[in-house]
């Protein structure tokens, strides 16, 4: 858990430098738009058996992010905003895959090291279970984990899932998109003692 552990230590570093963020990256999008950093991942094995039975999605597409991607499309269309997506690739994805959704999509991310900035600058992440998820519940920003299935929760460490809020139902992820993209309001990760390094770290190592 080295990489949260540098992620807790910046944060309050990133969310000082958010309105500089936002214009930075975001300076054609219109002020009344919310932005949403949207993350992929890859299909797991099937033998891991995280069938997608919580959600459906609208065209019957068996794939999680086809599934993930679709819901949030739904939720947001349901509000009085005007969105853009930032579309975070996985390294292992092909950005041709997506192309039936080019059309919905701001960007699309495919390096890494300007994820934490990007993140920053949204107004909303979601995703299912990637650890890009779990370190943006650590930077305090409003985070949604799409549950694909019951297994997927086991997926989430403890203390992670302690502050993050994860939706199983199509209902509870309208709710938490309007609740969270209404207002940006980052939350004060919490953990025992962040007062030094070692404490960071045998924190992060117990999870």
């Amino acid at each position: 858990h080295l990489q949260w552990i540098e992620v807790l230590k910046k944060r309050e570093s990133l969310l000082s430098r958010r309105n500089f963020l936002k214009n930075k990256f975001f300076s054609k999008i219109p002020n009344d738009s919310k932005i949403v950093f949207f993350i992929s991942e890859p299909q797991p094995p099937i033998e891991n058996n995280y069938q997608p039975i919580n959600f459906r999605g609208w065209d019957n597409s068996k794939k999680r992010t086809h599934i993930c991607f679709q819901e949030i499309i739904k939720s947001l269309d349901k509000l009085n905003f005007k969105y853009h997506i930032i579309f975070k690739l996985h390294p292992k994805d092909n950005k041709h895959d997506y192309n039936k959704y080019k059309n919905m999509i701001y960007k699309f991310e495919k390096g890494t090291e300007l994820n934490h900035e990007l993140m920053v600058a949204s107004d909303l992440v979601v995703g299912m279970t990637s650890n890009l998820i779990f370190q943006s519940v650590v930077l305090g920003l409003p985070t949604i984990s799409i549950n694909m299935s019951k297994k997927e929760k086991e997926l989430i460490p403890n203390e992670i899932g302690e502050q993050l809020v994860s939706v199983r139902k199509e209902y509870e992820l309208d709710a938490h998109v309007k609740n969270k993209i209404t207002y940006f309001k980052p939350n004060v990760f919490k953990t025992n003692c962040v007062t030094s390094d070692v404490n960071i770290k045998k924190f992060f190592n117990s999870i």
